[in-house]
């Protein structure tokens, strides 16, 4: 099997509105499918991010899952899933917090904060999912975001 072409892209978040426009960028490549891995330090804008793309797609409630692992939010026109795994300890909490049944349903937004928690992110697969992976650092105390996703799938 081939694997698919992948594709990466660099942003500077020096602002939300910066930030914003890369979000905006962004959703416009993403399918009614797609899984976003996302992973970075403490305080790099994982979490920042994932209510961008909520407050974008008209969701304007609280959207930390911190505590809870797993929160959803129905949005048009898909419902966003999201996982912060920071706290998780072992394969059995990772199970139990629902990551691999989502990709069960016909569609969806999917955000995994702390995604080396599900180990080698490079062979992270879930057929006719498109995935993306955001890698969060700082450069010259600047935020920087990493994208680098799959195209044709």
């Amino acid at each position: 099997m081939r694997s698919p072409e992948t594709q990466s892209e660099n942003f500077q978040i020096e602002s939300l509105e910066a930030l914003d426009q890369a979000v905006r960028s962004i959703r416009q490549r993403m399918t009614q499918r797609c899984v976003v891995l996302m992973s970075g330090p403490l305080g790099s804008g994982k979490t920042k991010t994932v209510e961008t793309f909520l407050r974008q797609m008209g969701f304007a409630g609280s959207s930390s899952p911190t505590f809870a692992l797993h929160q959803v939010y129905e949005t048009k026109p898909v419902s966003i899933d999201h996982f912060d795994l920071y706290r998780i300890e072992s394969e059995d909490e990772l199970a139990g917090a629902g990551v691999y049944e989502v990709f069960e349903k016909p569609s969806g937004l999917v955000f995994i904060e702390w995604a080396e928690r599900l180990g080698d992110l490079e062979n992270f697969f879930v057929p006719d999912w498109q995935i993306i992976h955001f890698e969060f650092y700082f450069e010259n105390g600047l935020r920087q975001l990493k994208m680098r996703f799959n195209l044709g799938r």
